[in-house]
């Protein structure tokens, strides 16, 4: 009996096997990975500003500070401006003094002349000087023009409403025309920039969703952009970010955490 029992317990577990036979999964099991890459946020829409003149930096916004647009970001020291344009005002009236006085001797010379009791020679003269008079105070006036500007340009104002996010004059700084002072971004246009290798950027394709992170706050992106490099000698992939939601500031680095699915087989 025991022998016979044997013998039903391998028939029944060949019966099994055919009539339930174990299908192998051929389908790889999908797991989540999490790639981490590290970037900096930028402002895709920024103002630098610079002096139109050259002066001493008296006063400065700070790195951080809100403003709008006309707001004074850098201020100038215009004393020496301002006397320029006082000894230029006083040249203005002496010289529309002596303009007034050598019309009037043209005036009384043509006159005379006209009773042949002055040569022509002499109204010539007369004429002369006045045109010079006239020529000397033209070029005065433009040179008020210009200081006066001058002094407009020394109080320096933002562009765009925005924060400063670098300063680069400091306070008690000569600079010259075209000196950088600082730069102004609008926080909200902002993205994060990476550069990656090639194989890393493959890994995130464009429009995925990403997490930006930083260690107290986190937000939500979207991969917008692979720009390769034409840098031979430093190959790389810049993939640029956008801040769909979330609060960040230009200049800051974030984390950028993108999760793909990869397959695992058993």
């Amino acid at each position: 009996m025991l022998i016979n029992y044997k013998v039903s317990l391998k028939s029944a577990v060949l019966f099994l096997a055919l009539a339930f036979p174990f299908k192998q999964a051929s389908a790889a099991a999908e797991i989540n990975s999490d790639l981490i890459y590290f970037g900096t946020v930028i402002s895709r829409s920024f103002s630098n500003v610079a002096s139109d003149v050259e002066g001493l930096v008296i006063s400065r916004l700070e790195e951080g500070s809100v403003v709008e647009k006309d707001t004074v970001v850098a201020q100038l020291d215009t004393k020496r401006l301002k006397i320029e344009r006082k000894r230029i005002l006083a040249k203005i009236k002496q010289k529309t003094k002596q303009l007034a006085h050598d019309k009037l001797q043209v005036q009384r010379i043509q006159m005379l002349n006209g009773s042949n009791a002055i040569s022509a020679d002499k109204l010539d003269q007369a004429v002369l000087k006045k045109e010079l008079s006239q020529e000397t105070l033209d070029i005065a006036k433009h040179d008020l023009e210009l200081v006066s500007l001058d002094i407009e340009r020394s109080t320096i104002r933002a562009q765009i409403a925005g924060v400063v996010a670098q300063s680069f004059a400091q306070v008690g700084e000569y600079v010259q025309r075209g000196t950088a002072l600082s730069k102004i971004v609008d926080p909200n246009y902002i993205e994060v920039t990476m550069r990656v290798s090639g194989e890393q950027s493959a890994n995130v394709p464009v429009n995925s969703t990403v997490t930006i992170r930083t260690n107290s706050r986190q937000g939500i992106g979207t991969i917008r952009s692979h720009i390769p490099s034409s840098n031979i000698d430093n190959p790389h992939t810049e993939m640029r970010v956008e801040v769909v939601s979330g609060e960040f500031t230009p200049g800051e680095m974030v984390k950028v955490i993108a999760t793909t699915h990869l397959a695992q087989r058993d």
